[in-house]
């Protein structure tokens, strides 16, 4: 391997190793009034119909379970 290929893939790993990972999290309500935390990390929505987004681009899991325990609050869920 050459000192270029090898130089270029060090950087390459090393950009991938200090940006920070993020995890889109969503609040999903489905239909029949249940809601639900979704990771949308692999950028797949829930298969079917009738779910709406409450909440969207929640960085972490805590900010999710914030946002889901407003919505509830809001009466916009069901337990």
């Amino acid at each position: 391997m050459s000192r270029l290929s090898l130089a270029l893939c060090a950087a390459a790993i090393a950009l991938a190793v200090s940006s920070p990972a993020r995890a889109d999290y969503q609040v999903i309500r489905w239909s029949w009034g249940d809601c639900k935390i979704w990771n949308n990390d692999t950028n797949k929505m829930p298969d079917g119909e009738g779910w709406i987004v409450l909440a969207w681009g929640l960085p972490n899991y805590e900010t999710a379970r914030w946002a889901l325990n407003e919505e509830a609050a809001k009466g916009q869920c069901r337990w």
